[in-house]
């Protein structure tokens, strides 16, 4: 009876030493719910993309464009109909809209968005209901972008539906500085130019509607165009718009957008993005080193420092005289010796696997 019960206490100390072990290995190693990656299909006929929810094809019109500041990169990727690998990005604060880029550029870029942007994306795409559509108008002139709050854009368009119009060549337009009206669907991702100011000697003097004009003043991929023609342009010259327009191109409204890039397999840092700054992926490099060195003083204090006690005491105990069977104490000490071995090995396999995915 008494042997059984040195065998049964030995296997519950054995069990709870190699559980003890195994917490921080199994810790780092265990997926989080950020390391599930999302599993991503395609349709047969290209129309319906699956992954953490199920996105349907957009055909871009043309003059419309897609521009995420904010994008979220996914770790899995799909095939493309001729073969290729295609990658998958969102909008990070959404994730209502999915872009398929290819790998190696052999076809072009696809778009799916949810049902429900889908369907908005109808009425976006109609030019007569752009602007009353928008999220928001961005007023954009030298790299700085101007975010037209209230009703900006309804009162100039009043404006240039009572003021005298002025005829004019697009190739005296195109020597002018111009302030671009872009008007943005729903996801805030989505863009086309409904409009444009003129300055010129640096004074605002025209604007021009562009979802007034016909299609003969755009080119082939839907954009203005400056090559020949004429428009009919709203001299800017009442303080009733001049006014209106300056506080809405003030310093205060204008800003650069700042890009930034998130990715599913967070343990991969890729060097930032347009105007990310390198601090940013060096304190996130950081917080990494951090992790890293806190498992391993876990794994040298469970897996070295504390079976120490139990393997001095199954060596020094047995020599005691009061001391008659010592075997219990000895299969102590081997079991810790076991213990630390068995750290030993792990430490080192650790590290050869951190080493690998670091390369």
């Amino acid at each position: 009876m008494k042997k059984k019960f040195k065998v049964l206490v030995s296997l519950i100390l054995v069990a709870v030493m190699v559980a003890a072990l195994l917490v921080p290995t199994l810790a780092a190693s265990s997926p989080s719910s950020e390391d599930q990656f999302v599993s991503w299909s395609i349709s047969e006929d290209g129309q319906t993309l699956t992954g953490d929810k199920n996105y349907y094809k957009v055909n871009i019109q043309d003059g419309y464009y897609v521009d995420i500041p904010e994008s979220y990169h996914y770790h899995n990727y799909i095939g493309s109909s001729k073969g290729d690998k295609m990658t998958l990005y969102t909008n990070n604060d959404g994730k209502n809209i999915v872009v398929a880029e290819p790998v190696y550029y052999t076809v072009d870029n696809s778009y799916f968005a949810t049902k429900a942007v889908k369907q908005e994306l109808q009425e976006f795409f109609d030019v007569a209901k752009v602007k009353e559509k928008a999220s928001k108008i961005i007023a954009t002139a030298d790299g700085a972008n101007y975010y037209w709050f209230g009703d900006m854009i309804k009162i100039l368009d009043e404006y240039s539906a009572t003021a005298a119009k002025t005829t004019i060549s697009v190739v005296d337009l195109l020597q002018y500085d111009k302030t671009l009206i872009r008007a943005y669907d729903s996801t805030g991702c989505i863009y086309t130019v409904v409009g444009c100011l003129y300055a010129v000697d640096g004074h605002m003097s025209y604007y021009v509607d562009f979802t007034k004009l016909s299609n003969d003043h755009f080119d082939e991929k839907g954009n203005f165009s400056y090559r020949t023609g004429t428009v009919d342009a709203t001299p800017i010259q009442s303080t009733e718009i001049t006014i209106p327009l300056s506080n809405a191109l003030s310093n205060q409204n204008g800003d650069k957008f700042v890009y930034k890039a998130y990715y599913e397999n967070n343990n991969k840092y890729s060097p930032p993005v347009k105007e990310e700054s390198s601090e940013t992926v060096a304190d996130e490099i950081d917080v990494q080193i951090i992790g890293i060195i806190i498992f391993f003083i876990i794994l040298v204090f469970v897996g070295l420092i504390l079976p120490v006690v139990p393997l001095v005491l199954g060596l020094m105990l047995p020599r005691s005289k009061k001391l008659l069977k010592p075997r219990g104490w000895y299969t102590v000490a081997a079991t810790s010796a076991l213990w630390m071995l068995s750290a030993i090995v792990l430490i080192v396999l650790v590290t050869i696997i951190l080493l690998i995915n670091l390369i």
